[in-house]
């Protein structure tokens, strides 16, 4: 026979009712910290009243918590394949520029030129490498249909 506490004394009790009493504390003290109701709780030991506030948020925030928990921050296999087949494509526009607009692409864009230090490296103007980047990128986006 097991024992608990009932109204300030103890009572024996089956194995199945002191189980089952266990499993109604421990829904209780669950309730008491997520659900949404304010509980007022007095302990028969101590004879203290302890008011638990209501938690408004406590449905969203459980939400939001097992969201965190559950993140992943792997890239989707989708995503993945879509990403694969765009770099396909982009290498194969990429073969139909010519000399001066591929070269000026893989210095900005592969090799980490600026613009500025292109424009230095070649001799051209910082605006006419702006202009010209942005007709090949237009004429990329063309090419990939975008």
């Amino acid at each position: 026979m097991k024992e608990i506490y009932v109204n300030g004394q103890f009572v024996e009790v089956s194995e199945e009712v002191f189980t089952e009493y266990n499993k109604g504390n421990r829904k209780m003290r669950y309730m008491e910290q997520d659900l949404k109701v304010e509980r007022i709780i007095i302990e028969p030991i101590s004879e203290t009243i302890k008011v638990i506030p209501s938690r408004e948020d406590s449905l969203n925030r459980l939400i939001d918590e097992s969201k965190k928990e559950f993140a992943t921050d792997q890239v989707s296999a989708e995503d993945t394949v879509v990403q694969k087949i765009m770099i396909a494509e982009m290498r194969n526009c990429l073969l139909l520029l010519n000399t001066d607009e591929l070269e000026l692409i893989n210095a900005l864009f592969f090799e980490g030129h600026t613009e500025r230090s292109w424009s230095k490296h070649t001799d051209i103007a910082v605006m006419t490498l702006y202009d010209r980047k942005i007709k090949i990128l237009n004429k990329l986006k063309k090419l990939m249909k975008i």
